[in-house]
């Protein structure tokens, strides 16, 4: 990233004293990172016209207009400066504010603009950002010109990706020709940490033109436009990611490979609907590959159709579907099925970018499990070219990271993963599971560094879980079966060598105790009966210190209760961010004990309950 940057600025506001406070807070962040980072970041204010940056804030009561979004739209776009931020409301959270902070949303996309979500900003950190009339503190103005600031950069750094390497000898990523020859992975099994599922639905509406996400199929179906509308405003911002971040094409690539490995038999439901219409799986492989070259040719790093294309976690769900097309490719080529050389060149291209970003220290996430999923792409893209330079660098790299700023970091001494959620500590162990499963049938050593990180965390998982397989609902926990995961894991082990590990099931597993303490990372936990299989007591604390590591949903107290797999006494606390937080369900659980306990037949109240329905009774975490 550039060390020295020089914008011209203006901050475009009906209220004069928050646009004074946010161009002081500015100002004081470029001065704190001249001298915290040595970036020497200048800011000059100046007219709306004449400004290469633009930050815009709302005014709560004019978003009341009904065509307030789309008198917004066309004044930003008339606008020409090449950087445009907008600064959601802030103020106390309640239903009103999280609306009108989606309309931002919107606005934002429809401008190709760069957004400061201040609901998670304001809202979660060690400190408070807010005063009690709901008003930015000097922290909270800090932490939004902060933002801002990472968005300037954010467009100064993608700015070079394009540009020539000045830097002799760098390690460069390879041409299309010299890729496709260096993809030597030719395993009957995608490597695991690049697996997915596929299924006649996804199948169907891939070829039909629909996008459609299995795990959130409260987000709908949405049809692909022709040509496909990147800006498109889907469901909500999260669908905003997953669609950008090409998860859609992952069923139809998962398909194609087992297909030309032979591993799709004729009973296969996509199989038969293929068959149906005429058509070979070769045709899933084009389609994909022409969607990701929509996607690169409407996508520029400087001007995306949608920035939220760009955020870290959807471009890590991109690359992940990149790089499945790239082994899909390789494949292909060397079974002499025709692919578009053109189309291939775009999605290395797109993959390079997405790479390069990543490495950026400005973007990678340390002590977290974006950071995980991130460090687990670069090893993958080493795997798939081992002889390339370029890719033995990412490899490296990950692993390095994984290490330090990892499992160095947020793995407690007692093996539980500080995020302060049952869900991320077992979403970590899966990724871990996989890695470790590549690393190993590649022969590299490191592979026993997530073994070992894998023998630390079992305990805690499996003095959790409940008697269905479900895990607690603490946190963001998602209401989901998380058995596979620690079966898994033994399976791992015990194929890396460990005589100690076997296979087990869900209705003869065994607890190695009652009791469980973890007293670094905060849990104790009492249970009636060792077994699973039997109906008992369960009954867990969970206490930390809000200076702890913590993911946004978690609480700092949380006290459950359950007989068998019926919770009576449940965490209050949201475990997705999608739902608001303000609904009649979640009021309840934050009013006080007594709306804690469930009455008449101990269920979930119905937000939970719904959910959990929604992902069915063999829900695994999603990969």
């Amino acid at each position: 990233m550039q060390n020295a940057s020089k914008f011209s600025y203006c901050v475009v506001s009906d209220d004069p004293s928050f646009a004074f406070a946010i161009a002081t807070a500015l100002r004081l962040e470029a001065l704190r990172l001249r001298f915290a980072r040595h970036e020497t970041l200048s800011l000059r204010s100046t007219s709306r016209g004449k400004a290469n940056i633009l930050i815009y804030t709302f005014d709560n009561n004019a978003m009341n207009d009904p065509g307030f979004a789309d008198k917004c739209v066309t004044k930003i776009r008339h606008d020409t400066a090449s950087v445009k931020i907008l600064i959601q409301l802030q103020g106390l959270a309640n239903a009103d504010v999280d609306r009108k902070n989606q309309t931002i949303e919107s606005i934002a996309r429809r401008c190709g603009a760069y957004v400061v979500t201040t609901a998670e900003l304001m809202r979660s950190g060690v400190n408070r950002r807010l005063t009690k009339s709901g008003k930015p503190n000097l922290i909270g103005y800090l932490a939004i010109a902060h933002v801002a600031l990472r968005a300037v950069q954010t467009h100064v750094f993608r700015n070079t990706l394009r540009a020539p390497n000045k830097v002799e000898g760098e390690r460069r990523p390879p041409n299309a020709e010299t890729a496709l020859a260096e993809l030597t992975w030719d395993e009957p099994f995608l490597p695991d940490s690049l697996e997915g599922n596929h299924s006649r639905e996804t199948i169907e509406d891939f070829l039909d033109g629909w996008v459609i996400f299995p795990s959130f199929r409260g987000w709908g179906r949405f049809k692909l436009d022709d040509p496909i509308d990147w800006g498109m405003e889907g469901a909500n911002w999260s669908w905003q990611s997953y669609f950008t971040g090409l998860e859609f094409i992952r069923p139809a690539l998962t398909f194609w490979y087992a297909h030309a490995n032979g591993r799709i038999s004729d009973n296969d439901g996509a199989a038969a609907l293929l068959k149906s219409r005429g058509l070979d799986a070769n045709v899933l492989l084009s389609r994909a590959s022409s969607v990701i070259a929509s996607f690169v040719r409407a996508n520029p790093p400087t001007k995306p159709a949608n920035q939220r294309a760009y955020y870290q976690g959807t471009i890590c769900r991109r690359v992940k579907a990149l790089l499945t097309f790239l082994v899909c490719c390789g494949k292909a080529t060397r079974l002499g099925i025709s692919i578009d050389r053109e189309e291939f060149a775009l999605a290395l291209q797109s993959l390079s970018e997405s790479l390069e970003i990543l490495k950026s220290d400005e973007v990678y996430p340390k002590a977290g499990n974006h950071g995980v999923r991130q460090d687990a792409l670069f090893i993958v893209a080493g795997l798939l070219m081992p002889n390339d330079a370029y890719a033995q660098s990412l490899l490296n790299l990950g692993i390095d990271r994984l290490k330090r700023f990892q499992l160095g970091r947020m793995l407690s001494s007692d093996g539980v993963w500080q995020e302060n959620s049952y869900g991320y500590h077992c979403l970590i162990m899966n990724v871990c599971q996989m890695l470790a499963s590549d690393l190993r049938r590649a022969g590299l050593q490191d592979a026993e560094v997530l073994h070992d990180a894998l023998r630390r965390m079992l305990p805690h998982a499996e003095a959790l879980i409940r008697p269905d397989g479900f895990g607690p609902l603490i946190g963001d926990t998602m209401p989901r079966r998380y058995f596979t995961i620690v079966a898994n894991a033994h399976e791992e082990l015990k194929a890396a060598g460990d005589t100690t590990r076997r296979e087990i099931n869900l209705k003869s597993f065994v607890r190695e105790s009652e009791t469980g303490y973890f007293p670094d990372g905060g849990y104790f936990v009492s249970h009636s009966r060792r077994e699973l299989s039997a109906p008992g007591s369960t009954m867990i604390f969970f206490a930390t210190l809000s200076s702890k590591p913590k993911h946004k949903q978690s609480d700092d107290l949380s006290v459950m209760f359950a007989h068998g797999a019926a919770d009576l006494l449940i965490d209050g606390g949201t475990y997705n961010k999608e739902m608001s937080g303000y609904d009649p369900q979640q009021r309840a659980l934050r009013s006080g004990l007594a709306q804690h306990v469930s009455r008449g037949r101990h269920r979930l109240p119905a937000a939970h309950e719904e959910r959990r329905q929604e992902c069915g009774p063999h829900g695994t975490m999603v990969r």
